[in-house]
């Protein structure tokens, strides 16, 4: 990656915008799943995969697109920030609205 980043804190992560769409996450940080300390990598993949398919940065504090990590936060799911932005650039879903954690689990 020719974009070297911080060390633990501040810059986690970052993505690049369609068409190259690429995200690359800090090795140094503390990167946990479903605990308050550390850092939610499901959260901070979302926000990443986010600026891939092509969303900026939102000024909406509980938005997954806000610009800055606001801790974790049990069961998060999409805000209606996110979804217009993703929606303005693919159109409306023809699915139901649910958690990104549920199609984590599909996968996994």
């Amino acid at each position: 990656c020719g974009s070297p980043f911080d060390g633990p804190g501040r810059v986690l992560a970052h993505a690049y915008f369609p068409s190259n769409g690429r995200c690359h996450f800090d090795e140094d940080e503390r990167y946990t799943d479903g605990a308050s300390s550390g850092i939610n990598l499901l959260w901070v993949a979302t926000h990443e995969f986010g600026h891939a398919l092509g969303l900026h940065h939102s000024d909406v504090r509980n938005a997954v697109m806000y610009p800055y990590y606001t801790g974790y936060k049990p069961g998060f799911g999409l805000q209606e920030d996110d979804i217009k932005g993703i929606q303005a650039h693919y159109g409306k879903s023809f699915y139901r609205r649910t958690t990104v954690s549920h199609f984590i689990g599909a996968i996994g």
